[in-house]
């Protein structure tokens, strides 16, 4: 058994050995993972089945290369273009400047060289890179010049993995709701509307017979895309910075464009199509979890506890063991952080200690977005000024497909630079809001008229 294999076999072990030791660790405390958590877990696990068709496959091939040698078959001579070596970087020789952002854990140097190799090979067209991705065994055909007439460049999986968690990091909405992987461009998921109910028949008597309600929840993923522009003169011993600054810059375009969709989406072509919490929680048909405050109460100043404490009443009970509150970091500052302290639950003194790192208000955690008003002066009569609630019952975020690149080199000829865009697919449906009657799973703070 080759080296390699071996080496391997180590790499799935330990992805398993990771995965359990944080879920052991969420098990000893007695809670379920949270969004970050299992964001790892995830990761941990594709890792650990990718690893294991890798591992078949090679053995596979081995066996095979032993039982045609053994037959006498001469070997074909070793090219770099015919028979990938699948080497590793070179530490010594991976150079980049201050600290990476987009790539971390303990191969982060490594994942944004070879990541940064892959870029140079296909967007830059560059030789020695393009050998190089071919030693690491990465497709030829993706280091082709007509790939970008097959959509663009898929690019390696560890510098997805780095947009993918740079935007749990970054983005609010991919973080707090559902996340669904898309297998096709449509997918259709049955939701729960109604249950079974309890009769006491006669002696006798026959049980009254009933079906639970269901009803579907449709997604329908959507390009998004965003363009840079990079020098063509990026040298080799800049590949790392190149990675990790294009992983950066397209994570966090990618998740203030989820935020903005999820959010504020209001069904026009800005957003897809997608209509947002903040947009259809004041419709009209979910009139129930749009909870006005009291009279004359549109601004953030004149928010007082009670205003807080009925938003907060209007969530059903079974929303609320993950419930949290969503606002703007102003309407933390000027309404929750005020009233905390006017209710004594902390001091100013206390609070610049880091008391508003883990924040919580009244036993609930607070999430920042910039989605949401930020002016303590406006006057936000009939809008929603904040949310409160538990957005993983409320929406779902379908993924169709990673991280693609496309690059054209005609756009800033001039300039002497390439245009490279990024584009992912999704799409955001907000399902479950309540109706007139009924509130959903989160409810929104309304200025009152």
């Amino acid at each position: 058994m080759s080296v390699l294999i071996n080496e391997l076999k180590a790499q799935r072990a330990a992805s398993l050995d990771n995965a359990k030791l944080l879920r052991a660790s969420a098990d000893r405390e007695g809670r379920d993972l949270n969004a970050e958590e299992r964001g790892k877990l995830t990761t941990l696990m594709d890792e650990y089945d990718r690893l294991a068709v890798e591992i078949v496959e090679r053995e596979r091939l081995e066996a095979a290369d032993q039982e045609m040698g053994s037959s006498g078959r001469k070997s074909l001579p070793a090219t770099p273009s015919a028979t990938p070596l699948r080497r590793s970087p070179d530490i010594r020789v991976m150079h980049h400047v201050g600290q990476l952002r987009a790539f971390t854990g303990d191969n982060a140097k490594r994942d944004a060289y070879e990541s940064g190799q892959f870029i140079l090979a296909t967007v830059f067209g560059n030789p020695a890179a393009q050998e190089w991705c071919v030693h690491q065994g990465m497709d030829a055909r993706d280091l082709a010049t007509n790939v970008n007439a097959k959509g663009g460049y898929l690019v390696p999986d560890q510098f997805e993995r780095a947009v993918i968690n740079l935007r749990l990091d970054y983005g609010v909405f991919r973080r707090e709701a559902r996340v669904l992987p898309m297998s096709s461009d449509h997918v259709v998921i049955p939701r729960r509307t109604g249950g079974l109910t309890v009769y006491f028949p006669g002696e006798g008597g026959d049980a009254t017979p009933q079906d639970m309600a269901w009803d579907q929840v449709g997604l329908t993923a959507k390009k998004a895309a965003t363009l840079t522009y990079l020098s063509t003169e990026v040298a080799e011993d800049a590949v790392i910075d190149l990675a990790d600054t294009l992983a950066e810059e397209a994570a966090y375009a990618f998740a203030e464009k989820e935020d903005r969709c999820g959010f504020l989406g209001d069904g026009t072509a800005t957003y897809a199509g997608i209509v947002g919490t903040n947009v259809k929680i004041i419709d009209g048909t979910h009139e129930a979890g749009s909870v006005e405050i009291a009279a004359a109460h549109d601004l953030f100043t004149e928010i007082d506890i009670a205003d807080a404490m009925a938003t907060m009443g209007a969530l059903p009970d079974y929303a609320k063991a993950n419930a949290k509150w969503y606002c703007s970091n102003v309407f933390k500052a000027t309404v929750l952080d005020r009233l905390k302290v006017a209710a004594g639950g902390a001091t100013p003194a206390q609070m610049a200690a880091g008391d508003g790192v883990n924040y919580t208000f009244l036993g609930f955690p607070v999430v920042i977005s910039n989605c949401f008003p930020a002016s303590a002066t406006t006057d936000y009569t009939d809008l929603v000024m904040a949310l409160f609630g538990d957005l993983r019952q409320a929406a779902m975020l379908g993924d169709r497909r990673g991280v693609t690149l496309k690059v054209d080199s005609s756009l800033r000829l001039v300039q002497d630079q390439l245009a490279v865009m990024a584009t992912e697919r999704f799409d955001i449906n907000i399902h479950s809001l309540g109706d007139n009657t009924n509130c959903g799973p989160i409810v929104a703070m309304v200025g009152g008229t």
